[in-house]
């Protein structure tokens, strides 16, 4: 039997990560794509949309990387009309995270992740374990290209002590530094390249789709699929 067509609303489809998701998705035969950002210009590769009320297909699932105040937008569309919602805007406020915690989710399913690589989240789940395990001593240094507007990242400043550096164009670069007596453990994630992240979003669609009502995130899909 074949895999049912998964229909994708790319919210921000015009930006950096949703040119980068919207090139994935569109070389997939298990996708159709229709995108919804401010500027409807996308050189006629998908429908594109700058109006929600105006979008004619049904879409499966949404992913958003787009503004905050975009996202707040996408995000009553989804609950009005009951769709699952990939979250991967920076810069939300605590309000609004705080309602998507509260409200939305109530609803439908919402997957909200500042970071969506797959690697930075498993790292994230081995320092926790390390924490545990071997010391609570480290030192992460973060590297990211400089147009990053976040800093620290969320990631970093959850754990530990942080050097941040913003240089060029760097994805993303952690290295994780923990100390103990005679001895250190050092692991180093590198984001080579947009791909990273735009794969990892995907991934959590799909995820998602197979969720109940609630607030989900990657530490979720990873504990999922690995059983980590």
């Amino acid at each position: 039997m074949e895999k049912a067509v998964i229909k994708v609303l790319l919210s921000g489809c015009n930006g950096k990560m949703g040119r980068s998701i919207c090139d994935l998705l569109k070389n997939s035969k298990n996708f159709q794509v229709v995108g919804y950002d401010i500027s409807s210009d996308c050189s006629g590769e998908i429908p594109v949309y700058n109006d929600l009320s105006d979008i004619a297909e049904c879409p499966d699932i949404i992913i958003d990387f787009s503004s905050p105040d975009c996202t707040h937008t996408v995000l009553n569309y989804a609950y009005l009309n009951e769709i699952p919602i990939v979250i991967g805007t920076t810069g939300l406020s605590e309000q609004l995270i705080a309602s998507i915690k509260t409200y939305f989710c109530n609803k439908i399913p919402v997957f909200l992740e500042n970071n969506m690589s797959r690697g930075i989240n498993i790292l994230l789940l081995l320092a926790h374990y390390l924490i545990r395990n071997f010391s609570n001593d480290i030192t992460i240094l973060e590297k990211h290209h400089k147009h990053m507007e976040s800093t620290p990242s969320e990631i970093a400043s959850m754990i530990a002590n942080l050097s941040t550096i913003r240089l060029g164009d760097i994805w993303g670069e952690h290295t994780f530094d923990f100390h103990s007596k005679g001895e250190r453990i050092i692991i180093t994630h590198i984001a080579e390249s947009q791909e990273a992240f735009a794969r990892g979003a995907i991934e959590a669609a799909c995820f998602l789709l197979k969720q109940d009502n609630g607030f989900y995130n990657m530490c979720d899909l990873i504990s999922e699929k690995y059983q980590l």
